[in-house]
């Protein structure tokens, strides 16, 4: 099993040639298989390969970073999310699909957010990871704001726009009451207007928001808060 392993791993390393290389972190043999089957016949993927641990996977992003990471978190050594931390760092700009059987459990690390394209329920992961795959190979390769965020960001109050942020900074409901010292029914209210106003909600509006909060604080474009 080790040598298999580890001929993967330099598998990986010779796909240099033009395009995408994708890495699926899934312990589940006949689930990880019947998923890479289905990667490796998309036409925009150069590679595909499987790691089954969070330390095999972190050793062949070292020797070759993927563009597209499919991750599993609940893996026989640790958190998935400790893959895809590797990865950003060694990556500027990554898509990160997890796969989770648990998706309301789900607490996703700040840092990752802005390299979250997708979270994909595993009980229907074939159909919904071929979805996700198509689309994260179109737009990968730069951080992507959907058209139109800024100017419906504009029109938000000043409040609206700070709680936007925090959402997009990972915060909990509960958290951006403490930091705002406003009172959970006000931040719930919001939040529906927030997302009336993108209209958009629940996972995708947390994703834009970290998208926004992302560019904002790196300087890629400017915060404009419209006054109350």
């Amino acid at each position: 099993m080790h040598q298999c392993a580890a001929r993967v791993e330099r598998q990986s390393l010779a796909d240099t040639r033009e395009g995408l290389r994708c890495l699926l972190v899934e312990d589940e043999a006949l689930l990880a298989e019947l998923l890479c089957s289905m990667l490796r016949a998309s036409a925009a993927l150069i590679s595909a390969h499987i790691a089954k641990s969070v330390q095999q996977a972190k050793r062949m992003i070292s020797r070759n970073p993927p563009d597209i990471l499919v991750l599993d978190l609940d893996l026989p050594d640790g958190d998935g999310q400790d893959v895809a931390l590797h990865l950003i760092s060694s990556h500027q700009n990554p898509s990160i699909i997890i796969l989770s059987a648990k998706l309301n459990d789900f607490i996703c690390d700040p840092r990752l957010l802005p390299f979250i394209h997708s979270v994909v329920d595993k009980t229907s992961a074939y159909k919904e990871l071929a979805h996700a795959i198509g689309d994260a190979c179109s737009i990968h390769r730069e951080i992507v704001e959907p058209e139109g965020i800024q100017a419906k960001c504009r029109i938000m109050s000043a409040r609206e726009q700070e709680v936007f942020l925090l959402i997009g900074k990972g915060k909990s409901s509960r958290e951006i009451c403490s930091i705002l010292n406003i009172g959970l029914s006000t931040v719930e209210s919001h939040r529906k207007a927030i997302a009336q106003c993108l209209g958009t909600s629940g996972a995708d509006l947390v994703r834009i928001a970290a998208i926004h909060c992302f560019k904002v604080e790196h300087g890629l474009i400017e915060e404009r808060v419209q006054s109350d």
